[in-house]
């Protein structure tokens, strides 16, 4: 059989040498193996999106611009293989066609942090939980969307969403609801949620309201508008009991203009769903019309 010629980890076969391979070879499999090591950890700068193959085992990819590494087939990578990587900008992981990592369909590596990814044959794990209590699940900017949704929340037993939408529609209500079947539909009845506010109206004092809904909705006393520098609405709210067989709770803050520019501030918004049911999927809508833009982050604890 003729001498193993590899470059990385991942390109060493571990069924060789055989048993029947002359001894004189030996040497030359040994000096092989030394600069398979030397090279481990391999450093391969990046400046754009790249695709992460059997061969990249144990190096380090530098990611000098925003990107998506996409992987290889798990089975193809095959148990064993792994890679670093470094973010100098934002980078998104995505595995291949419906596979997973960290239980997630992608996650996003932010600006200035790093993360190692570890392939067990059939899907992905990382060491980025040991990072923060928190993992961050996206941060990104959207623009004349319907909706802005997440349907693979399963994992996550608490959520933080924080973040700004303007409507394209003026006049208009922001919603927040839930999904148990990963968004084939929304749980969007007159009474599936209760609302309890404190709020604030142009500067007069607080006002307070309770309600059944169809939706967490995050103004109240006065609709949002839609002006370019002059609408919209900021939201931050945590849940709990996300993925549980049990309510759904909310509480948050936040803050929106008003169709005549006016600031009206959400001092508080207590919500739950009423209904004892694990959850999956998160959206962010307004009664009518599209969100014009809108720019999320999006945290998690699993649990």
């Amino acid at each position: 059989m003729p001498i193993e010629v590899a470059t990385t980890i991942g390109g060493l076969n571990p069924l060789w040498p055989l048993g029947t391979d002359p001894k004189s070879q030996g040497d030359d499999h040994i000096r092989m193996i030394k600069s398979v090591m030397q090279g481990a950890g391999a450093y391969q700068a990046k400046s754009g999106s790249y695709l992460g193959v059997k061969g990249d085992s144990g190096t380090t990819l530098v990611f000098s611009a925003a990107a998506t590494l996409t992987l290889d087939p798990a089975a193809t990578l095959a148990t064993g293989w792994w890679i670093n990587v470094i973010a100098d900008a934002e980078v998104t992981i995505d595995p291949n066609g419906a596979e997973l990592i960290d239980g997630l369909a992608t996650i996003v590596v932010p600006a200035n942090r790093a993360v190692s990814i570890y392939c067990n044959g059939a899907a992905f794990k990382t060491d980025r939980q040991h990072l923060q209590a928190w993992e961050l699940i996206e941060s990104k900017a959207y623009s004349n969307v319907a909706s802005w949704q997440r349907i693979d929340l399963a994992p996550f037993r608490a959520l933080r969403l924080v973040g700004f939408a303007r409507p394209a529609t003026d006049s208009v209500s922001a919603y927040l609801q839930v999904s148990g079947n990963a968004g084939s539909s929304w749980d969007a009845g007159a009474a599936d949620y209760g609302n309890s506010w404190r709020y604030g109206v142009g500067g007069v004092a607080l006002g307070q309201a309770a309600a059944s809904a169809v939706a967490m909705v995050l103004n109240q006393g006065t609709l949002i508008g839609n002006g370019a520098n002059t609408g919209g609405v900021f939201f931050d709210h945590v849940f709990e009991d996300f993925n549980q067989a049990a309510y759904t709770k909310s509480h948050g803050h936040g803050w929106w203009f008003s169709p005549a520019n006016s600031i009206n501030d959400m001092a508080g918004l207590n919500a739950y769903r009423v209904a004892a049911a694990a959850h999956n999927g998160l959206r962010l809508t307004f009664s009518a019309g599209n969100i014009a833009s809108i720019h999320v982050s999006l945290f998690g604890l699993r649990g």
